[in-house]
């Protein structure tokens, strides 16, 4: 094994795959998809909404987020329909 050429693209076949190392450092993926497990999957569809805001804004909502453990568009959902409630009280 240890005498064998480095696979390239010229010496491989097309259906060859070259291996992947595994990600051993740090268990931040883990974190983030036992997160994601706990927050659950939307039961309702939705569609994505580009908007523009400051990154200041944009950083101080995620951090909230983080802190709260859920995801940004729910924190960003829950604002739009508050705004849209006092809105319409008008």
């Amino acid at each position: 094994m240890g005498s064998e050429p480095p696979m390239t693209l010229a010496t491989r076949e097309a259906w060859e795959v070259p291996a992947l190392k595994p990600i051993t450092t740090g268990a931040g993926w883990l974190k983030r998809e036992s997160r994601q497990k706990e927050r659950g999957v939307r039961s309702v569809i939705s569609r994505q909404f580009l908007t523009m805001m400051s990154p200041q804004i944009i950083k101080a909502i995620k951090q909230a987020a983080l802190e709260d453990d859920r995801a940004a568009w729910g924190v960003m959902e829950e604002a739009a329909r508050q705004w849209l409630v006092r809105r319409k009280s008008k």
